[in-house]
């Protein structure tokens, strides 16, 4: 009767009557407090008729009596009871109820947080930030799970079916008794938490005004996200926030305790729902008990709530304040309020956009000292597993405060470089990525600086890269173990576990490679003249292929890492001196020609950005060196026959040498030039005595195709300028391609015996016919058409047979010699294409002309032929007679290569046909000059038996009519 008397007492909706209830109000609270009566019950009769209360009666009624009681002893109590009220409308957990009452619950959750947040809005600051401190408390002290809640939860699956067999009732058992284990560790969880509770403020009073016992666990959870809604939602509340900003710094800084108690109980909270929602509730989620997916979903929203919460407060205050209150967070005796506390510090100078002013910068780099504390003290100072988080946190702190403030505050940061190269000799693997990191930061920001402690860094990271390379061997040559087959299936669990743990070690190994790169990087960047006592080292250690080139599979890690070294290697030739750097380069050379190609390319990386990096002094004073040391590597091929990548080697070497050759000048290249072809024509007998006595006075196959290579490559790169020097080893080039030719037709004479041999008797007239000179050949066909007809085809009988023992020709013995040959094909169509001051005059023509027609008869090539006679041969021919650019000399070679369309092998007829092609696109109408000597050629082709022959044949011959513009077809006949 009191609760309904009380209900429309407080409905009174006029003005007079409303404003005499408030006095009222104020007549009586007052004595009936000093006489006795709770504050709490009284302020739970006017919460629990809310309802009853006009919507804009609530605010105004609410707010007096709260004055009235004092707002630091019940304003957290009565936004309590709110929300208690808000719990019991809300429908957060019943989607299945009607549209109707869920817009009336949003309506009333709606009311109840406009009227929370304006009742405490009408407090001083300090009455708000208590208030919410207070209210934070209450979410750690309810319970989350009752073990009423498990056994009820039991019941109703055990009563479902009263027909259950008895073999079932055991596992039914056995799902009650965890379900009860699950309920314990709750119960302990929460015990655990209230008494981290009761330490930051006195023990919470809910019996006078909520009991626990009323209430299932789902009214209690949705009263906790509740409370910390309204707490986020507050903290950016406007009322609130401005009247922050009237507050003086005085008055801001009487408030830094109730912060520093509502930042510790947010983190406790953080923690509280972080253990049981990876604990409790996982079990249980296995477990498959019922409704536990729903409470999870709301412990995560409380999560979130909590986070904005921490996020909310941290923006919240001033620099100043900040930095105090996360000082002493991070001094707390909680490992975890200690690491959420690094964690603010990161985010809230990363996210500050006024970090960089003056009076901020100051106190932020203050927290210098703090945080490095938290690192380890000495190289033996032994790190738990759970204490290794913080030290990780520890350094993305110090890694920020470093790369925001080291340069303006260098001094406090350089007291701290000590104990971060202490960490670089931990154990550890995680605690050396971490430092490694942060030394990178502290050397980039504070530069110079660092130099004391230089000999005390620097070699440990080259031993800590060193260490990570070992441990990629070991792991390399040792990964693959053969197990016993009858073994395998009862260890299978074992090697699977083994197999995640390497997998977890290798991908550390390969972090901590990638943070030392890194920092390795930075310091050569930066103190690149103060490293001269390492350079050897460092170099030794960067070439090395297991560096990257580990045994598994090329990956992200392997693209960064290369580009990281890579980098290196080109910022030490720009920013160390060459004279400090040559001697290291001349010194790797061996180890690096032990480790193989990937290390000798890197070495000749390094050495072409050094090259092309060295000032004009520089250059004059170290060129004869270098040429001194290139001229071991161009050796490379000669002492390393059996590599398989002697080409790649080769590469890096043409490619380092023709940066130093573009430094200089053609009086210093000249001469080291002619050197180079010196070197190359050394007979063998000079270089080792196991060659024939044939080969004795031959000079060395592998230096010629290098230096031919190297020509290639210079041709290329001077283009016009180098045309001359080819007058220096032009019959070098005759000579080889005369050689060649020779050895080849043995070859092919040889196959003609044995086709000769295979032959029956009947086909003797044949052959005696084949033998027959083929320019007679030729003018018989012309006195005789069909005379010529018979002979054709008698011919392309011959033919066919020949082109199908050619078609199978075996490859080349020496591949070295086709290499060779390629090169100098190369080399001379460089000359050819780069000429433009007439270097290809008559008395050099006549010597090439012929033994590169000859060419063409490279059929040995077997499969090769074709590709070699499109990418050269072709180009090399036609643009020969480009160079010539005289009739004289087209002459000769028109009628040469017109021969080799009388081959017996349908390939080298198709090249030669090709390059009278290209020399008609290329020197176009001054060549039809040559038709009448052309014609019969053509119109033997145009019978040939191969189809691309004959099809090309068609082609040159609209290729003709269209140059001289007029039908040949008569002439042909």
């Amino acid at each position: 009767s009191s609760s309904s008397s009380s209900s429309s007492a407080l409905s009174i909706e006029d003005n007079f009557s409303f404003h005499m209830l408030q006095k009222t109000v104020e007549i009586i609270v007052p004595p009936l407090v000093q006489h006795g009566l709770g504050l709490k019950p009284l302020l739970k009769v006017f919460a629990d008729n809310i309802l009853s209360i006009p919507v804009y009666r609530r605010a105004k009624l609410f707010t007096s009596l709260i004055q009235i009681l004092g707002p630091g002893h019940c304003l957290d109590t009565f936004i309590f009871l709110v929300m208690n009220r808000c719990a019991d409308k809300a429908l957060f957990e019943n989607p299945t109820e009607s549209t109707e009452l869920q817009l009336q619950a949003e309506s009333l959750y709606n009311s109840f947080m406009s009227l929370s947040h304006s009742l405490t809005a009408s407090f001083a600051p300090k009455d708000q930030i208590h208030a919410m401190l207070k209210l934070a408390q209450h979410v750690i002290c309810l319970p989350t799970l009752k073990q009423s809640d498990s056994q009820q939860t039991d019941t109703d699956n055990t009563n479902t079916d009263d027909r259950s067999k008895s073999k079932k009732t055991p596992k039914k058992k056995s799902d009650g008794s965890n379900q009860s284990d699950s309920m314990n560790h709750v119960d302990v969880l929460d015990r655990k938490h209230q008494e981290r509770n009761t330490q930051l403020s006195t023990e919470l009073q809910l019996a006078d005004y909520f009991d626990v016992a009323e209430y299932n666990t789902k009214h209690i959870r949705r009263l906790k996200l509740l409370l910390v809604q309204f707490i986020s939602t507050h903290l950016v509340d406007k009322s609130f926030l401005n009247r922050l900003a009237l507050l003086s710094e005085i008055e801001e800084s009487l408030l830094h305790g109730e912060y520093k108690l509502l930042f510790e109980t947010v983190l406790l909270s953080v923690r509280y729902f972080s253990e049981l929602q990876g604990g409790v509730l996982g079990t249980m989620q296995k477990q498959k008990v019922k409704g536990v997916s729903a409470i999870a979903r709301v412990i995560r929203t409380i999560e979130r709530s909590l986070d904005e919460i921490l996020n909310r407060l941290k923006d919240l205050l001033s620099v100043a304040s900040f930095v105090q209150i996360v000082s002493e967070l991070m001094r707390h005796k909680d490992m975890q309020i200690r690491r959420k506390a690094l964690n603010l510090v990161t985010d809230r100078v990363e996210k500050d956009p006024l970090r960089k002013e003056p009076k901020h910068a100051d106190i932020y780099a203050s927290l210098v000292s703090d945080v490095t504390k938290f690192l380890p003290k000495s190289a033996t100072d032994v790190v738990e597993s759970d204490r290794l988080v913080i030290v990780q946190t520890a350094f993305i702190a110090l890694d920020t405060l470093t790369r925001h403030f080291a340069s303006s505050y260098t001094q406090q940061f350089v007291d701290s470089i000590p104990t971060v190269v202490n960490a670089l000799q931990s154990s550890s693997i995680a605690i050396k990525i971490g430092a490694a990191m942060c030394l990178a930061s502290m050397v980039s920001h504070i530069g110079p600086n660092v130099l004391t402690y230089l000999p005390q860094f620097f070699p440990r990271l080259i031993a800590v890269l060193k260490d990570t390379i070992a441990y990629t061997v070991s792991t390399g040559t040792t990964g693959s173990i053969e197990n016993d087959t009858d073994a395998m299936d009862v260890d299978n669990m074992n090697s699977n576990s083994n197999k995640l743990q390497e997998d977890d070690a290798s991908s550390s190994n390969t972090l901590l490679q990638q943070s030392v790169l890194t920092a390795l990087e930075v310091v050569v960047s930066k103190l690149a003249k103060f490293i001269s006592p390492y350079v050897t080292d460092l170099l030794s250690i960067l070439v090395e292929p297991m560096l990257i080139d580990s045994p598994a599979n090329k990956t992200e890690s392997t693209t960064i890492k290369f580009a990281s070294v890579m980098d290196i290697l080109s910022s030490m030739a720009k920013s160390i001196a060459a004279r400090v750097l040559l001697p290291a380069i001349f010194a790797s050379y061996e180890l690096s020609a032990k480790l193989g190609s990937v290390a000798l390319n890197r070495l000749f990386h390094v050495t072409g950005e050094l090259c092309a990096a060295m000032d004009n002094d520089s250059v004059v004073s170290h060129y004869l060196k270098l040429y001194k040391f290139f001229l071991v590597a161009f050796d490379y091929r000669r002492q390393h026959k059996t590599s398989h990548t002697v080409a790649a080697v080769e590469s890096s070497v043409i490619q380092a040498f023709l940066r130093m050759v573009m430094r200089l000048q053609e009086s210093q290249m000249k001469p080291l030039f002619l050197k180079t072809l010196e070197w190359s024509n050394v007979p063998q007998s000079a270089l080792t005595t196991s060659s024939s006595s044939s080969e004795l006075s031959a000079p060395s196959m592998e230096r010629q195709l290098f230096f031919f290579q190297l020509v290639d490559g210079m041709s290329d790169m001077l283009k016009t300028i180098f045309v001359p020097y080819f007058a220096y080893f032009l019959d070098t080039c005759i000579a080889f391609l005369q050689q060649a030719h020779t050895r080849l037709a043995m070859t092919s004479q040889a196959d003609d015996d044995n086709d000769e041999e295979e032959e029956d008797d009947e086909d003797s007239d044949s052959d005696d016919s084949d033998n027959e000179p083929k320019k007679m050949k030729s003018k018989k066909k012309t006195k005789n058409t069909k005379k010529g007809q018979s002979a054709l085809s008698l011919g392309s009988s011959k033919k066919r047979k020949r082109a199908g023992h050619a078609s199978v020709s075996a490859e080349p013995t020496s591949s070295i010699e086709w290499a060779l040959a390629r090169s100098v094909l190369s080399s001379l169509h460089k000359c050819f294409l780069y000429d433009s001051d007439g270097f290809m005059d008559q008395e050099k023509f006549e010597k090439l002309v012929t033994p590169l027609v000859n060419t063409l008869d490279f059929i040995g090539l077997g499969s090769s032929y074709k590709r070699l006679s499109e990418e050269l041969m072709v180009p090399c021919l036609s643009q020969l007679a480009v160079a010539a650019a005289s009739d004289t000399m087209w002459k000769p070679l028109n009628y040469q290569v017109l021969m080799k369309t009388r081959s017996d092998h349908s390939q080298v007829r198709f090249a030669a046909l090709r390059i009278v092609q290209e020399m008609l696109t290329r020197v176009g109408e001054p060549l039809l000059m040559f038709l009448p000597e052309t014609l019969p050629f053509i119109a033997e082709l145009m019978e040939d038996d191969d189809v691309q022959v004959e099809k090309l044949c068609q082609t040159v011959i609209k290729q003709i009519e269209e140059l001289s513009g007029e039908s040949i077809q008569e002439h042909l006949k």
